[in-house]
């Protein structure tokens, strides 16, 4: 177990694990984009909006919500430019009925008896993989919710795992040793061994060959996944290391610690390149944006932190998140990201403008880790409530 200030985990109770089987939740088609509106259509539907008939304001605004995600542009067009206040209000009314059913938890995946401590997808977004609390790891098909295989045996729990971007191979944790699956046979290929405490965060390059482990014992190193050689070793923090995160590059590491700290290490030398000081508490979690150039970090101090890579200067900081956040993830545009708290919260925030687009709940218990999907529209979280949710988060477009 991960050492955290005021929490303990705990297994999940016979009855309750029942209820987490029974009340899990489809959606079919997640993968199937929403066909295009008729825009002759929406328009009439809209005017009718502001009609005299109430039987016929009735009918439009059943038949715009049944156009769905479609009809939005022209919706958030009527709020802004109607000139019949009527059809202004009424076009709100739709809109957020349409939003409601669009955003929010869309599949649950069900079978760890424990605490869910991470939770990593691959490149294509088909495959995602979970460690527990319950001493095992666990490959899914994200689009069925389908527990593809188990990984059990660990003699600890599994805090942190990764899996490849083709999905073939997973790593993940058991005490101070990581152990390399090939995810379809579940045979174990290798072992990486060097630390001296808990592995508590993985990460795998953009190509699939070199990973990285950040330890209890405060240390971070590099492995090559292909061989298991021990390839480097990044020294520095005073404490627990929170995340790790490859450059995009893969020219340096970004690391974060209980000590509070991040830090920039080239990955060439080893050496520690410059230091992000800032946070009041723990720094749990920490990812680079797409491009390289900006860092987020999610703390015990509650808050979410943006900063410059290049100068180590704090950008942004979002605040909301009523206990400690521990777990953030950029979108794939890097315009907006997801972060995860013990307050049992998802939130989707607006990286340019710091503010809050959404807020998920449904969780019982903390949310420990966050991971989008490629698609940018879904977010997968990892929970103590023993469960991994599946939750379409994206911005409306036009809005």
């Amino acid at each position: 177990m991960r050492p955290v200030p005021g929490w303990a985990p705990r297994r999940l109770a016979r009855g309750a694990l029942a209820a987490l089987l029974l009340s899990g939740t489809f959606a079919a088609g997640l993968w199937a984009a929403a066909g295009p509106a008729d825009p002759g259509e929406v328009g009439k539907l809209i005017e009718q909006l502001g009609d005299e008939d109430l039987a016929k304001r009735r009918a439009a605004m059943k038949r715009l919500e049944a156009h769905g995600e479609p009809a939005l542009p022209s919706l958030h067009r009527a709020v802004k430019s109607a000139t019949d206040p009527d059809v202004r209000l009424r076009a709100v009314v739709v809109a957020a009925a349409i939003d409601k059913k669009l955003h929010g938890e869309v599949r649950r995946f069900v079978g760890h008896t424990a605490l869910v401590w991470s939770v990593a997808v691959s490149a294509n977004g088909g495959r995602a993989v979970t460690g527990s609390e319950d001493r095992s790891a666990r490959l899914w098909d994200v689009a069925t919710g389908k527990e593809l295989r188990a990984f059990p045996g660990a003699l600890v729990g599994v805090h942190a795992v990764a899996i490849s971007p083709d999905g073939r191979l997973l790593l993940t944790s058991d005490g101070a040793v990581v152990r390399v699956w090939d995810a379809d046979t579940g045979k174990q290929l290798r072992s990486f061994v060097g630390h001296t405490q808990n592995v508590s965060r993985l990460a795998i390059s953009a190509d699939g060959k070199q990973a990285l482990s950040g330890s209890w014992d405060g240390t971070v190193r590099l492995w090559d996944v292909a061989t298991g050689k021990h390839l480097k070793f990044f020294s520095g923090h005073a404490a627990v290391i929170g995340g790790v995160a490859f450059g995009p590059k893969g020219k340096t590491v970004l690391s974060c610690s209980h000590d509070a700290s991040l830090r920039l290490w080239d990955l060439a030398t080893g050496r520690e390149v410059r230091r992000f000081t800032g946070h009041g508490g723990a720094v749990d979690m920490v990812a680079r944006s797409p491009d390289g150039k900006l860092a987020l970090s999610a703390s015990w101090d509650k808050t979410i932190r943006l900063w410059d890579v290049a100068t180590a200067k704090e950008v942004k900081r979002f605040e909301g998140h009523n206990e400690p956040v521990v777990g953030v993830a950029f979108s794939p545009d890097g315009r907006t990201f997801v972060s995860g708290s013990h307050d049992k919260t998802v939130r989707l925030w607006d990286v340019e403008s710091g503010k809050e687009l959404r807020r998920f709940e449904g969780h019982e218990q903390a949310v420990w880790k966050v991971a989008f999907l490629p698609d940018g529209k879904h977010v997968l979280s990892a929970s103590a409530d023993g469960s991994m949710r599946l939750w379409r988060v994206s911005p409306i477009a036009g809005r």
